[in-house]
């Protein structure tokens, strides 16, 4: 990894990937769940409810996985062991909006989050705890 990434930072989606591996595969990169090296990056798109509000010190994060994605699944496992000491660690970055103007939106980076609780399946509706 490059240099420190910053809670409460803007990134780009190339800013990001070049963070977490060197370089933007387009293809790689333009999926909710990034997988790399042990590590999963969220990106995540849309209005979400923040518990008390994020920005006035809520210390967790409603998020919905895409609507294909199961419990079973390689995805909805590597989500849930978030919660434990095994799992791989998690890094979530949002933005309320894709594009504004025709622009794209940079990511604001929330820090790592653990596993809350989750409920449902297809889409799985996860709750992050976060770190800071």
């Amino acid at each position: 990894m490059g240099n420190q990434l910053i809670v409460g930072a803007s990134y780009t989606r190339k800013e990001i990937a070049e963070h977490f591996s060197g370089e933007l595969n387009v293809g790689k990169w333009n999926c909710g769940i990034v997988p790399v090296d042990g590590e999963l990056v969220l990106l995540s798109t849309g209005d979400r409810d923040y518990d008390d509000g994020h920005r006035r010190g809520g210390k967790s994060f409603r998020w919905q996985s895409q609507n294909r994605t199961t419990r079973a699944s390689k995805q909805g496992k590597q989500l849930l062991a978030a919660k434990h000491d095994d799992g791989a660690p998690v890094f979530l970055f949002h933005r309320a909006a894709a594009k504004t103007k025709g622009k794209a939106n940079k990511f604001e980076f929330l820090g790592r989050v653990e596993c809350q609780s989750s409920e449902g399946e297809c889409p799985i509706n996860i709750v992050w705890r976060l770190e800071r």
